[in-house]
C-alpha cells in the first residue's frame, strides 16, 4: 500500500503564494485596525474578546472592524460572499 505524499506540489505552492501575495495587496488598503484586528483574528487565531484585550477596543468594535475589513478584502478582490472560501473570482 502506497501513502499519498502530503507535500504540496510546486504548482500548489505558487498557487497558494499568489493567493496570500493577493489577499496581502488587498489588506494593504485597510485602516491600521482593520490589518490589526484580521491578523489577531486570522494568523493568531484569538477570539474576539481576546483580541478586545490586546487592543483595548471593545468586543463589539472589534467585531464591525472585522466585518466591514472582511467586505473591504472581499470586494477589492472582486470576490462573492459565497466565492470567498475558495478565493474565486466573480466573472
Amino acid at each position: 500500500d502506497q501513502l499519498d505524499d502530503p507535500a504540496p506540489t510546486v504548482v500548489e505552492e505558487i498557487d497558494r503564494g499568489e493567493k496570500l501575495e493577493l489577499v496581502g495587496d488587498a489588506m494593504a488598503g485597510l485602516t491600521p485596525n482593520q490589518r490589526e484586528v484580521m491578523r489577531l483574528k486570522f494568523q493568531a487565531g484569538l477570539s474576539y474578546k481576546e483580541i478586545s484585550e490586546v487592543t483595548g477596543l471593545s468586543v463589539g468594535n472589534v467585531g464591525f472592524l472585522l466585518h466591514t475589513a472582511i467586505a473591504r478584502v472581499r470586494d477589492r478582490l472582486g470576490l462573492s460572499e459565497s466565492a470567498n472560501r475558495g478565493l474565486r473570482r466573480v466573472k
